[in-house]
């Protein structure tokens, strides 16, 4: 085993669709359309290149046809070993794209001392607007590390996470066609579940609109749209422990969008990091191999 060391007013969908209420758990915005047959249309980019973009602006590589840079990945660390203090940190990649689909994957994450096992954590799959700083393993399992002895303890990678893209549209809702594969965790504080959010904010942190879902069960192929409410927050996401910005807080609504916050997660709580030595698996924050299936993402104004 590893020495233990300290760590150092909402608007309606513009959608003639019947909207029916979610299953989520949590008291959400969001609004479940079944089966739509309609796909989302090809991503353009979000600088106004022409009037249609500048009123109905959509976010780059938002049909999932290929990785872009306007979305960041743990997966490139998560894929890339690293030994500090004689122990080598390994987990493998949990992005992958086939087919025109994104497919994130919730995975173990561990440390061994030449070929002996030492310590397993659990880290979530995420694909989200902004950027990631964490290149290795050890940056995913012990986030901030030293370069000495990795620590047992849980890792708050979304640290690393820089949240939001430039973005200053006013859309009504968003819409996502996905598919969900549930493997439940031990964890009684943080069971296993997906999240898929948008925020819009403004200066100073305030945000604007929120629009979220997760499911605690696995979910078929199909299309969901969620409904952005403006100066409200009734998912819960700004005081949820979820993977979001630091230092945000809720505004009235009325204010200038300045950013758009996305976040498709396999594990809603699998930023954190945990785990640690040999029968320590009831503290993962996401259940291994929970996976989020992405086809299509469109803004809807």
């Amino acid at each position: 085993n590893l020495p233990e060391v300290q760590s150092s007013s909402s608007v309606a969908p513009a959608s003639s669709s019947e909207i029916a209420s979610s299953s989520s758990e949590d008291a959400s915005s969001s609004s479940e359309v079944s089966e739509s047959s309609s796909s989302a249309e090809s991503s353009s980019s979000v600088a106004e290149s022409s009037s249609s973009e500048r009123e109905e602006p959509q976010l780059p590589g938002s049909d999932f046809s290929a990785r872009n840079d306007f979305w960041a990945t743990t997966s490139d660390a998560m894929a890339t070993k690293k030994t500090s203090a004689a122990i080598t940190v390994s987990s493998e990649a949990n992005l992958a794209f086939d087919g025109g689909m994104a497919t994130i994957t919730t995975r173990e994450v561990g440390g061994a001392f030449t070929i002996i096992p030492g310590s397993w954590k659990m880290a979530g799959g995420f694909y989200f607007a902004g950027s990631y700083a964490g290149e290795t393993a050890l940056d995913i399992y012990e986030q901030g590390s030293d370069g000495g002895t990795p620590s047992t303890g849980c890792s708050d990678i979304s640290k690393d996470m820089t949240f939001g893209k430039p973005f200053t549209a006013r859309p009504t809702a968003f819409t996502v066609k996905y598919s969900y594969s549930h493997v439940a965790n031990e964890s009684t504080d943080y069971p296993q579940k997906s999240l898929v959010y948008v925020m819009l904010v403004g200066k100073n942190g305030k945000v604007v609109a929120t629009g979220a879902f997760s499911d605690e069960a696995s979910v078929e192929m199909k299309s969901r749209t969620v409904e952005l409410s403006y100066g409200k927050d009734p998912f819960g996401l700004l005081s949820g422990e979820y993977p979001v910005a630091e230092g945000l807080s809720l505004g009235t609504g009325e204010e200038d969008v300045n950013s758009i916050h996305v976040m498709f997660a396999s594990s809603a709580y699998a930023h954190v990091v945990c785990g640690g030595t040999a029968g320590n698996s009831g503290k993962y924050r996401g259940g291994e191999n929970s996976a989020l299936v992405l086809d299509d993402f469109k803004l809807i104004y």
